[in-house]
């Protein structure tokens, strides 16, 4: 059910939107990811400035499930490329966050580089 949101959410029309969040999403190896993708993609404000995804993971194999590349292409190229200030993941769960943290930020070494990768792993208490 929730593959069908890249088909029936449409950004395209939200030309002031600031900020995006992707809350609960589950990296797992039978999960498609690729709504997320198609989502960001139909951004076409110049004014957003972050994005952020909560994500829970129990490997660091699980984030396998998502393509980086495609990820970080449609990052760079988007019309919010030069106003993207943060770029935040938020990783729940997992016995290894530091190697998913790693991940992450060689996934994405563009925006490492540029500062605007932040990423967190909040102890579970």
């Amino acid at each position: 059910m929730i593959e069908r949101l890249g088909r029936e959410v449409d950004l395209s029309n939200n030309t002031r939107l600031r900020a995006l969040h992707f809350k609960f999403i589950n990296f797992g190896e039978d999960e498609d990811l690729t709504w997320i993708l198609k989502i960001i993609s139909q951004v076409t404000s110049s004014r957003m400035n972050e994005l952020v995804f909560h994500i829970s993971v129990r490997r660091v194999e699980d984030l396998k499930v998502l393509d980086w590349g495609a990820l970080s292409n449609i990052l760079e190229k988007s019309l919010f490329s030069t106003s993207l200030q943060r770029v935040h993941f938020i990783i729940d769960g997992g016995l290894w966050p530091k190697k998913a943290e790693s991940y992450i930020r060689r996934s994405l070494r563009y925006f490492d580089v540029r500062g605007t990768l932040f990423v967190d792993c909040p102890e579970r208490g």
